[in-house]
C-alpha cells in the first residue's frame, strides 16, 4: 500500500525538478538574450543616416511649424526649438503638449471644421461652416499667426521632427487659403495668385524633405488644401498664365514619386525607432501603456531589431520608387517576406521579433498614403497641362491630341495612358481606375471669355 506521505514527496520532487528546469531555462534564455545580440550591419548607417537630414534649428521649416502657436509677441522659431529640445530629452508628454496648446499659446480663433467650406466657398456647403462673409474678420483676428505662417514661406529647407506637427499648422493653412478666396471675391486675382504661389512652393518644400509617414500625410493634406485653388484663380483671370507661364511650370513641375523622398521616409522612421530604443516608454494621456515597448526597451536585442529594420527599409524604399502598377505587386511580396520571422529570431528575442513585426506591418499599412502620393503627382501633372493648354492657346479640337503627345511624364500615373479630355464639361482629368464613373482629379479649361471663380462639380461623370 502506497502511503500518502510517499505520494506527497513524489509530487514535491517532481514540482521541485520542474521548477529547477524552468529556472535553468530562464537563466539560459536570459544569458542568450543578453549575449547573442547581433553586431550592427556595416552598411546600416550609410543607408539610414544622412548628414543632410540634420538641419540647424534656425534653418528648418519644421521648427517654425512646431512654434507657430508660441505666445503672442514671442519669437516663434526660438519657441519651436525649445519644444524640440524638450521632446528630444524625453520630457513628459504633458509638458510638451502644454507648450503646444497650453493657455498661454496663440491658437486660431476659429474651429477647424467651421472653415472647411472656406476652402472653396462657391462650391462647398456644410451646416457646420461659418458664412464666408465672416472670413475677413477671422483673418484679422488671426493676423499674427498668419504672418508667422508666411514667414515660413521664405525659409528654404525642411527636415521632419520625431515630434508630430503642431495641430494648428493645417488650421492656419486653411485660413491662408480662405485669404486667397477673399482676394478673388475682391476681383484681385493677381494678389490671389501671389499668395497661392508662395503657399504651394512652400508646401512642395515640406513634401521633398525627409519625414516620417505621419509627417508625409500632413504634408500631403497641406498641399491638397492649397493646390486646387489655382483652378479658381485661372478661371477668374486666364491671362495670369501668360504673365507667369514659366514660373507656373517650375512650381508645378511633376517629379514623380521621388518628390516625396521615399528614402527620407525610411531614414526618419529609423531615427524614430532609434529614439524609441533610447528612452523608456511614457504614459501618454489616456492611451494604454505600451507594455511591448517596455519589454523591448528592457529585454529586446536592439541591434538585431535595427538590422532587421535596415533590411526591410532597403527593400521598401526601392519598392516605393516604382510606378503604382509595379508597387502593388512588390508591396504584397514584401508583406509576405517580412511576415515570416525565423525560429531562431523568435527564440532568442521574442519581444524584439514581435516589436519588429508591429513596426514593419505598420509601415506596410501605408499603401493608401502611397496611392495618395501618386494622386498628388497626377494633380501636378494635370495642373501643368492646364497651364500649357492656356499658354500655348491649344484649341478645343486639338486638346485630346495635345494630351496624347504630352509625353509619359504627363500621363496618368496609375494607367500610364494620356490624360483625358471631356469637351462637354470642358475638363481635363484622370479617372479612378476602381470606378469608371469617378475621377481622381479634374480641372476645368477656361474659355477666352471666362471670368468666373466657380468650378463645375467634377467628382462624378455620367456613365
Amino acid at each position: 500500500m502506497i502511503r500518502p506521505r510517499s505520494i506527497i514527496n513524489g509530487v514535491a520532487r517532481i514540482a521541485l525538478w520542474t521548477l529547477a528546469i524552468l529556472v535553468a531555462f530562464v537563466v539560459l534564455w536570459f544569458a542568450g538574450n543578453r549575449c547573442l545580440d547581433e553586431s550592427p550591419d556595416p552598411n546600416r548607417d550609410s543607408f539610414l543616416v544622412s548628414a543632410s537630414d540634420q538641419l540647424p534649428d534656425e534653418e528648418n521649416i519644421a521648427i517654425g511649424i512646431l512654434g507657430l502657436t508660441a505666445p503672442r509677441g514671442s519669437d516663434f522659431l526660438e519657441y519651436g526649438a525649445k519644444i524640440k529640445a524638450l521632446s528630444s530629452s524625453n520630457t513628459p508628454w504633458s509638458e510638451v503638449q502644454k507648450m503646444l496648446r497650453g493657455p498661454s499659446t496663440l491658437q486660431p480663433t476659429t474651429e477647424y471644421q467651421q472653415i472647411e467650406c472656406w476652402l472653396d466657398p462657391d462650391d462647398l456647403q456644410m451646416e457646420s461652416c461659418l458664412p464666408f462673409d465672416q472670413a475677413p474678420m477671422a483673418l484679422a483676428e488671426n493676423r499674427e499667426i498668419l504672418e508667422r505662417f508666411k514667414q515660413l514661406h521664405q525659409m528654404k529647407t525642411y527636415s521632419g521632427l520625431l515630434l508630430n506637427n503642431n495641430q494648428a499648422y493645417l488650421h492656419v493653412t486653411k485660413l491662408a487659403v480662405a485669404e486667397i478666396h477673399v482676394d478673388l471675391r475682391k476681383k484681385d486675382a493677381a494678389s490671389a495668385y501671389r499668395k497661392w504661389r508662395d503657399q504651394v512652393s512652400f508646401a512642395k518644400k515640406t513634401l521633398r524633405g525627409p519625414d516620417t509617414w505621419v509627417g508625409k500625410a500632413v504634408a500631403q493634406v497641406a498641399i491638397g488644401l492649397s493646390l486646387p485653388v489655382l483652378e479658381n484663380i485661372l478661371l477668374a483671370d486666364p491671362q495670369l498664365v501668360k504673365q507667369h507661364a514659366s514660373e507656373l511650370k517650375t512650381i508645378l513641375r511633376p517629379e514623380g514619386i521621388k518628390q516625396f523622398n521615399p528614402e527620407g521616409i525610411m531614414r526618419k522612421e529609423y531615427a524614430q525607432l532609434l529614439n524609441s530604443l533610447r528612452f523608456e516608454p511614457q504614459q501618454i494621456g489616456d492611451q494604454p501603456f505600451d507594455r511591448l515597448h517596455w519589454l523591448v526597451y528592457n529585454l529586446g536585442q536592439h541591434e538585431r531589431i535595427l538590422n532587421r529594420y535596415y533590411f526591410f527599409a532597403r527593400d521598401y524604399a526601392a519598392i516605393l520608387n516604382l510606378p503604382w502598377s509595379q508597387f502593388e505587386k512588390e508591396h504584397q511580396r514584401l508583406k509576405e517576406t517580412f511576415d515570416n520571422q525565423t525560429i531562431w529570431d523568435v527564440l532568442v528575442d521574442p519581444f524584439g521579433s514581435l516589436f519588429f513585426d508591429v513596426i514593419a506591418n505598420g509601415q506596410l499599412q501605408a499603401r493608401e498614403l502611397v496611392r495618395n502620393m501618386h494622386i498628388k503627382d497626377g494633380q501636378l501633372r494635370l495642373s501643368t497641362l492646364l497651364v500649357r493648354i492656356i499658354d500655348e492657346r491649344v484649341a478645343d479640337k486639338d486638346i485630346a491630341q495635345f494630351l496624347q503627345s504630352a509625353g509619359p511624364e504627363y500621363f496618368d500615373p496609375f494607367t500610364g495612358k494620356p490624360m483625358q479630355w471631356d469637351p462637354k464639361q470642358r475638363i481635363i482629368f484622370f479617372p479612378n481606375p476602381e470606378s469608371s464613373c469617378s475621377m481622381y482629379v479634374a480641372l476645368r479649361v477656361p474659355t477666352a471669355t471666362t471670368q468666373s471663380t466657380t468650378k463645375p462639380h467634377t467628382d462624378e461623370r455620367k456613365c
